[in-house]
């Protein structure tokens, strides 16, 4: 089976959770709806798209490789924006916003959290019912059509992501031979954290990981873009033979 795998690394990156009032909470690892966000701009697909991006959404896998989830980071975050838009006028920049809009400004306070200096390895497989082939998207990720960011524009990304197709069984073995290409120390698998969704035979085979694993519910497989919607979603983590003992 051909798998697309690639890494992702930022000085800060936020994986977006459940957002109660004014708190913007961050995982320690990529959420699928920003995986599937990030394929998306690479290959041009328009956010407002929402047909293309549920397919993509329903046509892909991901397991993820934990090199190092980075040090937490809070920031008390302000932005003016207008409240009420002036009527026949439609702000194309935020010069509009802040300058012809100014009579209508408000703040907005909200709690961010980021990862710094985190670090992934990712592996995608890709269902019989995509629209795209394992090489469209590792292309893609080299040529990306739009700006491509770790979960929030102000977290672009800090190295090349190295996409590569691999031939391989299981998406262990596809993270194993993508850190033997890109020549990564043998000793980030003594830490290494690996989150998968599917059945637990998707990741690796061997019945040796079945009491080291753990399933775990995530609400991240988008809805609606439009009314920020996200279902739950059943996902798998498990820790390495020396991290688990």
């Amino acid at each position: 089976m051909n798998y697309l795998a690639f890494h992702l690394y930022a000085q800060l990156a936020s994986w977006g959770g459940i957002a109660p009032g004014g708190n913007r909470h961050t995982a320690d690892y990529p959420s699928k709806s920003a995986l599937i966000g990030l394929i998306a701009a690479a290959l041009g697909i328009n956010r407002n798209d929402h047909q293309q991006l549920q397919n993509l959404a329903n046509s892909l896998t991901f397991a993820i490789a934990l090199i190092d989830a980075g040090d937490f980071l809070q920031d008390y975050h302000t932005t003016e924006v207008p409240t009420v838009a002036k009527q026949g006028f439609k702000p194309q920049t935020r010069r509009d916003e802040l300058v012809v809009l100014k009579d209508k400004l408000n703040t907005i306070l909200s709690n961010r959290e980021y990862r710094v200096n985190a670090s992934y390895n990712i592996a995608v497989a890709l269902k019989d019912n995509s629209l795209y082939s394992a090489e469209a998207i590792q292309q893609a990720l080299l040529e990306p059509k739009y700006h491509l960011y770790l979960g929030r524009k102000s977290c672009p990304l800090a190295k090349p992501m190295q996409p590569e197709v691999i031939q391989a069984d299981c998406f262990f073995n596809a993270l194993e031979q993508y850190q033997q290409l890109q020549k990564q120390p043998s000793k980030l698998n003594d830490k290494t954290r690996y989150y998968w969704e599917g059945a637990i035979s998707d990741f690796k085979p061997e019945a040796e990981i079945i009491n080291q694993t753990q399933q775990l519910t995530r609400h991240d497989m988008p809805i609606s873009r439009t009314r920020w919607q996200f279902a739950p979603r059943q996902e798998y983590l498990w820790l390495n033979n020396r991290e688990a003992t």
